[in-house]
């Protein structure tokens, strides 16, 4: 696909000429779009399946244009925004009023303002900073779980908190949500190791005593 785009673009194109091709090109003659009637449905979140049904989650088809991007030499970024992610247009040396917002899951570039309206929030410059590898693959692994817990998958939600917690080893939240998921499994060996864990890393935690009271009931459980 991305070689089909290239031969759209004229040799003598600016790049922001390059980039409203792709846009056109990506939503328009090839017809991605944001999933409407499944939002929660794993597929959403898997480049390669994004790719076959040609619908995705803001997530995953900001990936996919930005890779494409990356094919014709577009200076493009991911955001990892508040609630919707979105790719940024920014070219070297250029200011934040200068750059180009795209909402993947639209299939358009967007204002500021209608940014701050997607996100339910007002972004301010630290929004802008590009999503890191370790920042996109824990959004992803995120969208799974929450799908997994919706679906009620304890099977596939722990798959996803063991990715999460090996690619984010201190991160609380992810290690504390593992625990219990191994405690409502009854796997008591596994919870009993996170707790532990948890509580050297952050002896002065609050939540340490609740963490105590459920150690002290997995070491004595008579």
């Amino acid at each position: 696909m991305a070689g089909r785009i290239a031969q759209n673009i004229p040799a003598d194109a600016t790049q922001r000429e390059k980039l409203d091709i792709l846009i056109s090109q990506m939503f328009e003659k090839y017809g991605f779009h944001g999933s409407s009637l499944d939002f929660h449905h794993r597929a959403n979140s898997y480049v390669n399946e994004v790719i076959d049904e040609r619908e995705g989650l803001p997530i995953t088809l900001s990936l996919l244009f930005l890779e494409l991007g990356n094919r014709i030499d577009l200076p493009l970024f991911g955001l990892s925004t508040p609630g919707h992610f979105l790719a940024l247009y920014r070219e070297p040396g250029q200011g934040i009023d200068q750059a180009v917002l795209i909402d993947a899951f639209g299939g358009q570039t967007i204002s500021r303002q209608q940014a701050n309206e997607l996100t339910n929030s007002e972004l301010s410059e630290k929004d802008f900073v590009p999503a890191s590898d370790t920042e996109i693959i824990t959004r992803i692994l995120g969208n799974l779980l929450r799908s997994a817990e919706w679906q009620r998958d304890s099977t596939a939600a722990l798959r996803y908190l063991n990715a999460l917690v090996a690619i984010n080893p201190q991160d609380q939240y992810f290690r504390t949500l593992r625990a219990m998921t191994f405690y409502g499994e009854g796997m008591l060996a596994e919870a009993l190791s996170d707790i532990n864990l948890l509580i050297e890393q952050d002896p002065q935690n609050a939540a340490n005593d609740t963490l105590l009271e459920i150690k002290r009931r997995l070491s004595d459980p008579h």
